[in-house]
């Protein structure tokens, strides 16, 4: 499969000039000489190479690994193809504890997230924006030449993403950076004191200028004993240990492939292997010790402790789906990920059931308008004013396509300010802080909210204060008291994070940092904290002049934007959306129900009517056959004259004995009619005695009348000169 998607489209370079100031670029990578795939008619196999300088790789097939690489001494393009367990080595060994450097969870974490939340976030795709730093070792090894280094760096990714797509996860390479001058600190043979300095110059140094999620060392220095790599656990997605160092420790990229995701495996809460985790594989990804034998599965043990690091700790910068203008790494087709270049990537021809999508080109297919996305529906774009994301909240907006992407836009909120949660508090940010949600957050369920235990604030010191300025504690005023450190009563005798409580009576908080009340919390009617003071929401959020700019179909949203109601499409909201389509749909259903009813009632009617006709006696012997209403025969209410006493004559002969039967003709006015001047065959009586029906006969057919077997007695009618 070919590569297009491994470099984000906001990739970025990073060298220094002669002064030590970083200069850094946007090359527009355009190499898709990287890719994915397997081998033909084996369903096991799985394959990544490089064709940037030659073919370089490896192949696994029907169990066994081969290397493919260019003959360097060769001036006719020879590669040669050997295989991988050749390459025995000393095995190498991470230098992590399962007890050591792990984060506190509340310091990485919003402090309420509903098992909704949860639930999405597990089952959803997730990506990681990795920046990876080559310190002035690796860019000495690799002849001080930038270009080579990088295609070593690209291959090492290539590898990763090949892990990481069983976890349905995506690794973005968003930036490399090479310290091709000299090194931004010392980096030693302590692999623990390197992290450490790497993790303090990424915070203060690397964030501020380039956004990103997770940042790796790369090194030639050789680490002290068998370590060849370590990383913080938990901590993907903090501002301060989303961090590891690895040693560049094998010509093979992809064992130093199998190396990062080990290290980052730890920083998504994976801990080593033990005897009791499988794979399917002889090896897997975290096990303690790298032999030859590369891995490229995660176990048993570290799919179960992914997930409960993704429920407990919600790294929500990995919901993030990196821009492709953010990714730096070569695209790769078939790698599930949509990159500069790219119409669509649904994997490999073998993994791919996407119908929109050419796996084999990461093309569209003949009229598709696009493959993937919440905007995106049989292979179209969905129209404008469709809601693709609902209101999850009372703080939450419904985001709606545009008809233009088949991504669904970021997700927006109400403005800040806004009533919530019946009147307990006012929208900040997407969510509705309370005093009560803050302290069930810190020390449980059980904990309550106790107002008289803020008066503390006012005290001026560490235990009670609204702000801290030069260092120094300053008190709260009277009516700012529930702005300062939060203060909860009852609920857990310990927090929900490591750190230094203070009681006094039955108050407590938490020291260490001291916790404060967030702002955006109500505190009081029409007012919410905002650094320490109590004041109007208008004054905190100044949303008046916004809500007065937007048309009449729209609202204002967080970020102080004009965003459709529900129901009416983007962009100038005039035009009706889904909310529209439907009330139309459901008024014509209900139309076509009322005639459906009237129709059937109007039927039954009609049957009724007709049964009763059928069933009305007929007296005498005269023919039932001049008993049919007819229209236009005869005077009104003329009537032939009724003989008694007479029997009802037996059913109709068969159709073949009837005598024809001419439509039209007339009864006259006062006489009954004349006998047919030839008299018709009748069937021969019943053997034994013939009883009078104790109904009346059948109906005969209108159109048709038939004319009975006279009865066995009677006179005929006399008939008038």
């Amino acid at each position: 499969m070919g590569g297009r998607d491994l470099i984000s489209e906001n990739y970025t370079e990073t060298q220094y000039s002669p002064d030590g100031t970083p200069i850094t670029s946007s090359p527009n990578v355009q190499d898709h000489c990287y890719y994915q795939g397997y081998v033909k008619n084996d369903s096991d196999s799985w394959a990544s190479i490089s064709t940037c300088n030659g073919i370089s790789g490896i192949i696994l097939t029907r169990g066994r690994r081969f290397l493919i690489a260019p003959l360097k001494q060769s001036d006719t393009e020879e590669h040669a193809v050997y295989p991988y367990e050749a390459l025995e080595e000393t095995p190498r060994t991470c230098g992590v504890t399962n007890e050591t450097y792990s984060e506190d969870k509340f310091s990485m974490v919003a402090r309420s997230s509903s098992d909704t939340e949860k639930n999405q976030l597990l089952k959803s795709k997730k990506y990681i924006e990795l920046y990876i730093v080559a310190d002035n070792s690796m860019f000495i090894k690799y002849n001080r030449n930038s270009e080579t280094l990088k295609q070593r760096i690209f291959e090492v990714i290539n590898f990763v993403n090949v892990v990481y797509k069983s976890i349905n996860t995506f690794v973005a390479l968003t930036g490399i950076e090479i310290w091709d001058r000299r090194d931004e600190f010392t980096v030693t043979t302590n692999p623990s004191y390197d992290l450490n300095q790497f993790s303090k110059w990424r915070e203060e140094n690397l964030l501020p200028r380039k956004s990103h999620d997770n940042a790796q060392l790369l090194t030639n220095i050789n680490f002290d004993g068998s370590t060849v790599g370590l990383a913080f656990v938990s901590t993907m997605c903090s501002n301060s240990h989303s961090t590891g160092v690895i040693q560049d420790h094998t010509p093979e990229p992809i064992a130093i492939g199998a190396t990062l995701a080990h290290e980052m495996g730890h920083n998504l809460g994976m801990n080593h292997d033990d005897t009791f985790c499988t794979c399917t594989s002889e090896s897997c990804i975290m096990a303690p010790s790298l032999s030859y034998n590369t891995p490229r599965q995660f176990s048993t043990c570290s799919h179960q402790h992914y997930q409960t690091f993704i429920l407990n700790q919600m790294p929500l910068c990995m919901k993030n789906m990196p821009q492709r203008e953010d990714t730096k790494a070569p695209p790769v087709c078939g790698n599930k990920f949509t990159e500069l270049g790219e119409d669509c990537d649904c994997g490999t021809v073998q993994e791919c059931n996407n119908p929109c999508c050419d796996a084999s080109t990461c093309k569209f297919k003949t009229e598709a308008q696009c493959a993937e996305g919440a905007c995106c529906a049989n292979c179209q774009i969905k129209k404008a004013g469709i809601v693709c994301r609902p209101a999850k909240d009372d703080c939450d907006l419904a985001d709606m396509c545009d008809g233009v992407t088949a991504t669904c836009p970021s997700d927006r909120f109400r403005v800040n300010g806004i009533s919530c949660m019946n009147g307990q508090g006012y929208c900040f940010n997407g969510k509705c802080p309370t005093l009560q949600s803050q302290c069930s957050a810190l020390w449980g369920s059980g904990a309550r909210v106790d107002s008289s235990c803020f008066r503390h604030n006012r005290r001026g010191n560490n235990y009670g204060h609204c702000q801290v300025s030069m260092g120094n504690y300053q008190s709260c005023a009277p009516e700012d008291v529930k702005c300062g450190v939060l203060y909860c009563s009852g609920g857990d005798s310990n927090p929900t994070i490591n750190s230094y409580t203070f009681s006094i009576g039955n108050c407590k908080a938490v020291a260490n940092p001291v916790i404060m009340v967030q702002n955006g919390t109500h505190c009081e009617e029409g007012k919410v904290c905002y650094n320490g003071k109590c004041i109007s929401t208008e004054s905190a959020y100044s949303t008046a002049q916004c809500e007065a700019k937007c048309p009449e179909n729209a609202v204002c949203d967080s970020e102080l934007q004009c965003q459709c109601k529900e129901g009416y499409a983007p962009p100038n909201c005039t035009s009706t959306g889904t909310y529209n389509y439907l009330v139309i749909i459901i008024v014509l259903i209900i139309i076509c129900f009322f005639i459906f009813c009237m129709v059937l009632a109007a039927y039954k009617k009609s049957q009724r009517r007709k049964q009763r006709h059928m069933q009305a006696p007929v007296s005498g012997v005269a023919n039932p056959t001049f008993n049919i209403q007819e229209r236009g025969y005869g005077q009104p209410g003329s009537q032939a004259p009724i003989p008694q006493g007479l029997y009802h004559p037996p059913a109709p002969p068969a159709q073949s004995q009837k005598p024809q039967v001419f439509h039209g003709y007339q009864k006259p006015a006062n006489n009954p009619p004349y006998p047919p001047a030839n008299k018709p065959v009748f069937p021969t009586p019943p053997p034994q005695g013939y009883q009078r029906p104790s109904n009346n006969p059948p109906y005969p057919p209108a159109n048709k009348p038939v004319f009975p077997t006279p009865p066995p007695q009677g006179l005929k009618p006399q008939m008038r000169n």
